[in-house]
């Protein structure tokens, strides 16, 4: 594919922001749709034209979608908890109104990007070819929803690419999910589940949108779903690094799996009974993601696009970290 304009939704978020410098490192003209009212302060630097408003209203995407070859679907609600028919509007709806567009205005190919979470935790060396979770969770269910979706339409006047990153994203910027993780280190107030001996896998951001690219320009991954990680390592093992770069003891405190899900579950049934919008401390989804292995292959993606991870562990976490202290010292 050559490169021409490429549309990112959701480029002001963290892997959206990133995604636009890896395009126009590339050559792409990048154009960012990004909610109404949000900061664009992740995009000072790029030259990335910026078009405003809302996902779930689809004459908003109109202007935007003019001329484009490429679109990257990153807009979406993500959290552990909320109102599965806000998970709905925005996730299945808001997609459909952007797929809807991309074909109406002819875009040749259309990279969705879904999450880890559509797959039932406890997995080793999983793959894209493993069912789908059947976790009664507004966030998990809408991204299922909109992957069968996008898959479907691929070859109807449309190419169609899905990425699934693994579980842990991270690096410079405002990972918000990440950032509470640090922070939750700093003031110790963390425990494993399981002594943090479930594997899980990262993906560095830059990695992830290296992966992204890759999928988007090769004709073997048309109609193609990837999962696109970098490592695969214990909790134990991770908490640890980060550890070592804050230079805080790790934590020593391990909580049985059930009896964590069980407060986590008390704890949801307490927050929809008050009607509580922000999430508790604790979720099923969240300690189901640290207390299963989440292991991952990119088998597929070495053979189909040539992806490998090009910035090893220790050099992401470096990067991150810089970051990180360059932020608190502001």
């Amino acid at each position: 594919m050559e490169n021409g304009l490429a549309l990112v939704t959701g480029a002001n978020g963290f892997i959206g922001s990133h995604l636009v410098r890896e395009l126009e490192r590339s050559g792409y003209k990048v154009r960012g749709f990004v909610l109404e009212g949000t900061s664009t302060k992740s995009l000072i630097g790029t030259n990335c034209e910026t078009f405003y408003g809302d996902i779930t209203r689809r004459e908003t995407l109109e202007s935007a979608m003019k001329d484009v070859s490429l679109v990257f679907h990153l807009a979406g609600l993500v959290s552990d908890y909320g109102l599965t028919e806000d998970f709905l509007m925005i996730n299945v709806h808001g997609t459909a109104n952007v797929l809807a567009a991309a074909i109406e205005h002819r875009v040749k190919r259309f990279v969705f990007v879904s999450s880890i979470a559509v797959h039932p935790y406890g997995f080793t060396c999983g793959n894209e070819n493993m069912p789908f979770s059947n976790e009664n969770n507004g966030y998990i269910q809408s991204k299922i929803e909109a992957e069968i979706m996008v898959r479907g339409v691929n070859g109807h006047a449309i190419q169609t690419t899905v990425v699934r990153p693994g579980l842990v994203v991270f690096g410079p910027g405002e990972c918000l999910p990440f950032l509470e993780l640090v922070r939750a280190l700093e003031k110790g107030r963390f425990a494993y589940i399981r002594k943090g001996e479930m594997v899980m896998s990262t993906s560095y951001v830059k990695n992830l949108v290296y992966g992204l690219r890759l999928a988007a320009e090769s004709e073997n991954g048309v109609g193609e779903v990837f999962l696109i990680a970098d490592k695969n390592l214990r909790w134990r093992d991770f908490i640890e690094m980060i550890c070592s770069r804050l230079d805080i003891k790790p934590p020593r405190v391990s909580v049985p799996f059930k009896l964590a899900y069980g407060i986590a579950f008390l704890e949801e049934s307490l927050w929809r009974m008050l009607q509580i919008k922000n999430p508790p401390t604790l979720t099923r989804y969240r300690i189901s993601a640290a207390g299963k292995s989440t292991e991952v292959s990119i088998e597929k993606a070495r053979r189909f696009i040539g992806y490998e991870p090009e910035i090893g562990l220790d050099e992401a976490l470096y990067h991150t970290f810089t970051w990180y202290e360059a932020q608190k010292s502001k």
